[in-house]
């Protein structure tokens, strides 16, 4: 009994660090970095923009048919008879939905098969999540779109040489 206290202390601080802290990172890093390419100038930084803005979303394409599919706890947890509103609600709350799903089932008594496969389903989303924004940010970074140089960066010492970084 022990042993499964310990166990379910573990799940809950993984659940804490791993599926709500990087999440509210992701969200707010593709936020901040959206809101400021679509704020410049150039056509095609303010398209880099929206993607950084959308790519949250990009792994409900794969997730969402396969939960619909098996009707899993995302399709359970809703108590509504049509799936084109649980699939719009789904879609609407993805990049937070496992999370929520998570914390309404906490304290049910349910089995840890279900809890497994959402473990599974939302560990797949972030690591697709991530290697879309570890994609689109380092081609942001060689195209200089993200990182601009600037003259605020360089340092003058007393006999006028100047360091910049």
């Amino acid at each position: 009994n022990e042993k499964s206290v310990f166990n379910s202390k573990f799940r809950f601080i993984h659940f804490l660090i791993v599926d709500i802290l990087i999440v509210f990172v992701y969200l707010a890093i593709n936020t901040v970095i959206g809101a400021s390419l679509i704020l410049q100038e150039n056509y095609n930084v303010k398209l880099y923009g929206v993607i950084m803005l959308i790519i949250s979303w990009i792994p409900s394409i794969f997730i969402l048919p396969n939960e619909i599919y098996y009707n899993t706890e995302l399709i359970k947890c809703f108590k509504k008879n049509s799936r084109i509103i649980i699939t719009l609600i789904s879609f609407l709350l993805f990049p937070m939905i496992h999370s929520i799903i998570f914390v309404i089932k906490l304290n049910m008594n349910v089995e840890s098969k279900s809890f497994l496969r959402l473990d599974l389903m939302n560990n797949i989303k972030q690591l697709i999540h991530a290697s879309f924004h570890l994609i689109l940010i380092s081609f942001l970074i060689i195209r200089g779109h993200l990182l601009e140089e600037s003259e605020d960066l360089c340092v003058l010492d007393k006999l006028g040489r100047s360091a910049c970084f």
